[in-house]
């Protein structure tokens, strides 16, 4: 009886995964799966050990089922509105769609295309309603074979109503902030979107000329009060327009040329796996890095500081990204 039992213990000890052994995440008939890499290289075996960790899941599975590739469908709203569809590796980021929608749409000669520059938003609606990152796997999403997923435009980006100071006021549907406090006063608006994730650009036009420091451009995380202290700050990290300086940790520093009324200051902030870079950009032209790997986790809300009274700017984010050569 001992030797019996002891050659099943050792029979279901072989069935697990030895966890010194690296592992990789395939696509299955249940949905995406982490096996032993060797098992999944091994063209001599037929089954392999699998675990869905997620679902507390375990067992084998036959090899021919398993797969790093899928078929992804891509749902378009402009032009024709084709749905076109793309296989993928699971390991690749949602971003590639838009690769392989440019080089299909270019070598078919369709006459509305998509620009690779344009911003966007990855819709999933496969169950629930879901906003995808571009810069997550497949895998990561647990995107499914045969998904279809919808390429939207972006939500159109406003000051906000509620996250700004009082002597601020807004115009044109609330694109434009204005300052019309009557003092010389650092006033704070923030933007009604803030960002954690994916590659966003939001683009300031200077309405009136920023002269002295009278407007200041950037982005910082959810506050309460809207009065800005020049010469104390903390999670705000901005961009100067008169002078031509960067603004953070209480530090000035020069990046690029001072700018004038009716410049278009673009800022570009690109989300990573370790953190997020910062991109300036002045009337298309791409001048920097301004912020390099800033901490992930809060959202990150554009914002706008007015100085003087009468200091106007205008936000848009219905723009392309410009091209960062």
């Amino acid at each position: 009886c001992k030797e019996e039992e002891s050659s099943k213990s050792k029979n279901k000890s072989n069935n697990k995964a030895d966890p010194s052994k690296e592992k990789i995440e395939v696509y299955s008939q249940i949905g995406y799966i982490q096996v032993d890499q060797a098992e999944f290289e091994d063209t001599n075996l037929n089954q392999i050990y699998f675990e869905k960790k997620n679902h507390k899941m375990e067992g084998r599975l036959n090899k021919y089922h398993l797969t790093e590739k899928i078929s992804v469908h891509l749902k378009t709203l402009y032009g024709s509105r084709k749905v076109h569809t793309f296989e993928v590796n699971i390991k690749a980021k949602l971003s590639v769609l838009i690769d392989k929608l440019v080089e299909e749409e270019t070598s078919s000669g369709e006459k509305q295309r998509w620009n690779p520059n344009f911003q966007y938003r990855l819709i999933s609606t496969n169950g629930l309603i879901k906003e995808l990152n571009p810069m997550q796997t497949f895998a990561d999403e647990e995107i499914k074979h045969n998904f279809t997923l919808i390429l939207a435009s972006p939500y159109k980006i406003y000051f906000s109503e509620s996250m700004k100071h009082q002597g601020i006021y807004l115009e044109d549907l609330n694109s434009v902030a204005h300052n019309q406090s009557g003092n010389e006063d650092n006033l704070l608006v923030l933007c009604d979107r803030g960002y954690k994730s994916g590659k966003h650009y939001i683009e300031f036009t200077l309405e009136t000329e920023p002269c002295e420091s009278s407007i200041i451009i950037g982005i910082t995380h959810l506050r309460s009060d809207y009065y800005f202290n020049i010469n104390e700050f903390k999670n705000f990290w901005g961009y100067i327009p008169s002078e031509g300086t960067k603004l953070a940790n209480n530090d000035v520093v020069e990046v690029g040329l001072p700018c004038k009324i009716k410049d278009k200051v673009g800022l570009l902030m690109q989300f990573n796996l370790t953190g997020m870079d910062l991109i300036l950009f002045i009337n298309n032209s791409i001048i920097g890095t301004l912020f390099k790997n800033l901490p992930l986790g809060p959202c990150y809300y554009p914002c706008a500081v007015l100085k003087f009274d009468g200091m106007k700017i205008r936000v848009s984010n219905r723009v392309p990204i410009p091209n960062q050569l």
